[in-house]
C-alpha cells in the first residue's frame, strides 16, 4: 500500500486526492471493474468527507474499507468462476491453476499484488514464500 501511495503522490506533499486514490487502486488489484463497483468506491471516498488523504488515512482507513467492499461485491462472481475452474471437483485450486485461469480469462495479474498475496499466505500457513514463488516460475 505504501508503494502505491508513494507512486501516486507525484507532488510529494504526502497527500493523495480522491482521483489519485482511484488511480492507485489498480496497483492494489482493487480498481473498480464495473459501474456498480465504481459507484460504491466513489461513495466510500465521498463518505470520508475529505478531499485529500495522508498515508495513514490511506493505509488504515481508505484501502481497508475499499478492499472489504470490493470483496463483498466480487465474492459471488468469484465463487462461480472457482466452480467453473474446479474441473476435478476437488474444492481447491493450485496457485498455478489460478494464475493460468486468471490470464486465460483476461484478468490482469499485478506482480505487487501477487507477491503480497503469496507473502500473506505463507505467513498464515507457515509455508515457504520462496517455494510458493518457485511454483509460479513455470507460468
Amino acid at each position: 500500500q505504501m508503494s502505491c501511495f508513494s507512486k501516486y503522490n507525484i507532488s510529494g506533499t504526502g497527500l493523495l486526492d480522491q482521483a489519485e486514490v482511484m488511480d492507485s487502486l489498480e496497483g492494489l488489484g482493487l480498481a473498480p471493474k464495473n459501474e456498480l463497483e465504481r459507484e460504491e468506491v466513489s461513495g466510500i471516498l465521498l463518505n470520508f468527507e475529505k478531499l485529500q488523504f495522508t498515508l495513514d488515512d490511506y493505509c488504515n482507513e481508505v484501502v481497508p474499507t475499499i478492499r472489504q467492499k470490493v470483496k463483498e461485491l466480487r465474492r459471488p462472481s468469484l465463487g462461480k468462476l472457482f466452480k467453473k475452474l474446479d474441473t476435478f471437483e476437488r474444492s481447491k485450486l493450485s496457485i498455478s491453476e489460478i494464475m493460468k485461469s486468471l490470464l486465460i480469462y483476461g484478468f490482469e495479474v499485478y506482480e505487487e499484488a501477487l507477491k503480497a498475496a503469496l507473502k500473506g499466505f505463507a505467513q498464515k500457513t507457515g509455508r515457504s514464500e520462496k517455494l510458493l514463488s518457485a511454483g509460479l516460475a513455470t507460468l
